[in-house]
């Protein structure tokens, strides 16, 4: 029995899998009070770890991977830290997508939490820190390394280097979980991942021309491709499969757009399904529906054969079949509510078992086809 967990803004969800990789009944939400604080992320895991024993008494775990949102940093001294540098930034440091930055903040802002600190953590190796006591990174996938840190960059800066973790390949063993909530001591921990590649995993966008679609207050465009450079405006890293490039680029306030066009209806508490059909909340998803057909634009002449939705807010089928219409192209969705949970429960089988990440995907990831809008 694998048990995965995604460290949101919002929420920690956790569910259980074989360890085959096919996932077990309904995720558990936990909300998140602060969601900066790492007391609160210990507490959330703690209470979901009890919600999920209450349905499978026997919990007995084969081992655990966690996701959580990035780039957060939480600096780690005596105890439990009492607060983080949200991704986001928030009130605290810069927006910035990358790691160092924060820290920056924390060292030029807050310089008495820069000194005290043992450890600079993200937010997943935080959960797993707390679980183990081994403290890593998550290797950057290749293309992403400007996100994180190397030695001539802390050198060039100034930073004390012996703050910062080794890196580890994602899926690999971090070390054994000492006693905590329902978790027996000795369960392997496996590094954990930026929350976008379990969510590429779990669409089941394993092969070249498949386009996960992760939605959510943004939506992120991953194509899985041969090609070894991207076209401009594009992001270009390793893909998951291990074999291709993963092009990507960001469409920031979808999600959100339409949360707020809901709000304007006076919909919020409503159906979600249903509220998407109100003429303002409509005009809404068309916008953003022909956002998703430009972008697709920016691939060029690359070969997008399908789209795989990552679930997240924007996963309807009614938004579903107006993004057929709008791109012309297959849109499907998975059965399993929490895309990330499935993709972190194929990771973590792959490394029980020794098999390709690829080929669980391919054998676990069941889909709902999307019929263009009628």
């Amino acid at each position: 029995m694998i048990l995965t967990a995604d460290l949101g803004s919002t929420f920690l969800k956790a569910a259980l899998a074989e360890d085959t990789g096919r996932m077990y009944g309904r995720a558990v939400r936990v909300r998140l009070e602060d969601n900066s604080s790492p007391l609160c992320w210990i507490n959330a895991l703690d209470r979901a770890c009890t919600a999920l024993k209450a349905h499978y008494p026997s919990f007995d775990l084969s081992c655990i991977m966690i996701t959580g949102n990035g780039p957060t940093v939480v600096p780690v001294a005596e105890g439990i830290p009492s607060f983080s540098v949200m991704w986001d930034g928030g009130e605290n440091g810069t927006s910035s997508p990358a790691f160092l930055p924060k820290i920056r903040y924390l060292r030029d802002r807050r310089s008495e939490v820069y000194s005290e600190a043992s450890l600079f953590l993200g937010s997943a190796e935080f959960l797993c820190f707390h679980l183990t006591g081994k403290a890593c990174a998550s290797q950057p996938p290749r293309g992403f390394e400007d996100y994180y840190w190397n030695n001539e960059k802390l050198e060039s800066e100034g930073f004390d280097s012996n703050k910062f973790p080794p890196f580890m390949k994602t899926g690999t063993l971090l070390g054994y979980s000492r006693s905590f909530s329902c978790i027996k001591e000795g369960t392997p921990v496996l590094v954990p991942c930026p929350d976008y590649i379990p969510a590429i995993v779990g669409s089941g966008a394993m092969h070249e021309g498949m386009l996960c679609l992760r939605t959510g207050t943004g939506d992120g465009l991953n194509l899985c491709s041969s090609a070894s450079s991207a076209p401009e405006g594009l992001m270009v890293s390793e893909h998951p499969n291990g074999r291709d490039s993963n092009l990507s680029i960001i469409l920031p306030d979808t999600g959100a757009a339409i949360e707020r066009a809901r709000k304007e209806a006076g919909l919020e508490n409503t159906d979600f399904e249903q509220s998407l059909r109100n003429a303002r909340v409509r005009k809404e998803c068309e916008k953003i529906c022909l956002r998703t057909a430009q972008a697709l634009k920016l691939f060029k002449d690359l070969p997008i054969k399908e789209i795989r939705i990552a679930h997240g807010l924007l996963d309807s089928p009614f938004l579903n079949s107006m993004r057929a219409s709008c791109t012309g192209l297959p849109v499907y969705s998975t059965d399993c509510e929490e895309t990330g949970l499935q993709g972190l429960a194929i990771m973590a089988s792959s490394y029980l078992t020794g098999q390709d990440i690829t080929s669980l995907a391919d054998r676990t990831v069941r889909l709902k086809p999307s019929l263009p809008e009628v």
